[in-house]
């Protein structure tokens, strides 16, 4: 039976392979244009003629086609980079995995907790944050700074509810950890 990231890297193949195909039945009709479109008498001639209108519509849906396998590559490419960055229970490295992401939100969680008493001190020490912290702070700050700055206008740090995102983030994954250890005992 196959793993669930197998399956989501079959799916994402499917949907490249109808993408694919979508692409060349389009690039057919629009590579190898009919004739009549040379025409200029079809093409401006007044009133209703159907043929001109098969004509529009097919080219019509062979843009509609190229749209829908961007849409599909989209698609693909977003299953894959979310099975890059998941963790599945039907991993075999699963545990090890998850307690390497644990580590890295304890070690995050404690950096934020340094630089916001480094702020309460009036000397915010950046040096303690990653370069995405650090830009998650200014972005935040410079959206909401009322979450992040005092009535005085001095940083205060991450607000509150980054912390308790990651105290509920790391409790989730230390429950699944516990499940997954369970589940191997079994």
């Amino acid at each position: 039976m196959a793993t669930y990231r197998q399956r989501q890297a079959a799916r994402a193949e499917r949907l490249r392979e109808w993408a694919e195909r979508r692409e060349e039945r389009a690039r057919v009709v629009l590579e190898d244009p009919d004739p009549r479109w040379r025409d200029w008498a079809f093409i401006t001639q007044p009133g209703r003629i159907r043929e001109r209108e098969r004509l529009a519509a097919r080219e019509r849906g062979a843009f509609e086609s190229l749209a829908k396998a961007e849409a599909m590559r989209r698609r693909a490419e977003g299953i894959e980079a979310a099975a890059r960055a998941a963790i599945y229970r039907d991993d075999p490295d699963a545990t090890e995995r998850l307690r390497e992401r644990i580590a890295a939100l304890d070690a995050e969680r404690a950096r934020v907790k340094a630089f916001n008493e480094s702020c309460r001190r009036g000397e915010p020490d950046w040096s303690l944050l990653t370069e995405q912290e650090a830009e998650a702070l200014r972005t935040t700050d410079r959206v909401m700074p009322s979450q992040t700055r005092d009535r005085e206008g001095r940083l205060r740090g991450f607000p509150a509810y980054h912390l308790r995102n990651l105290a509920s983030n790391l409790a989730r994954q230390r429950q699944r950890l516990a499940e997954l250890e369970q589940r191997a005992g079994e």
